[in-house]
């Protein structure tokens, strides 16, 4: 019996950008620096993606 199997199907685990995506936008609002820009830039590309603001279930998803 092959157990990684087993082990995979009795965990499931999505990913989800929420948690990094509030960080991002609390650094944004304060538009003192460089690192502000930065996380603007990439809230603007999450948002383009928005299959990447839902909780991810499906990996294969990011190899898009």
């Amino acid at each position: 019996m092959d157990t990684r199997t087993n082990f995979s199907s009795a965990f499931r685990s999505n990913l989800s950008f929420q948690p990094l995506l509030r960080v991002w936008k609390e650094i944004a609002a304060n538009d003192l620096d460089a690192a502000s820009a930065t996380c603007r830039e990439m809230i603007d590309r999450f948002s383009e993606h928005p299959e990447l603001l839902e909780e991810i279930e499906d990996y294969k998803l990011l190899d898009q």
